[in-house]
């Protein structure tokens, strides 16, 4: 099948089950920037999306996620005041 008859394909399931009609490539973008938010390692998503080099999917994908509000600070916060606790407590 090629592109255009794959988005046909896509656009009649998508009307019959009554949802908002999105094409293939859109399905695709939306794939990848919801992992990339999701916290889903660059390399990982590369990997799903078929891209030879995970730079390819930042480069493309990454626009998303500069949207959306970080947690990389208290991720690391809490990583770094657990290890003190375990470290305090003699559990290095």
């Amino acid at each position: 099948m090629n592109r255009k008859a794959n988005n046909r394909a896509l656009k009649a399931a998508m009307e019959r089950a009554g949802i908002r009609v999105l094409s293939m490539n859109n399905l695709r973008h939306s794939f990848a920037s919801q992992h990339l938010i999701a916290g889903t390692p660059p390399l990982q998503v590369s990997k799903l999306m078929g891209h030879s080099d995970p730079a390819v999917t930042l480069t493309v994908y990454s626009r998303w996620c500069e949207r959306e509000e970080s947690n990389a600070e208290a991720v690391l916060a809490g990583r770094i005041l657990g290890a003190a606790k375990d470290a305090a407590a003699g559990n290095e």
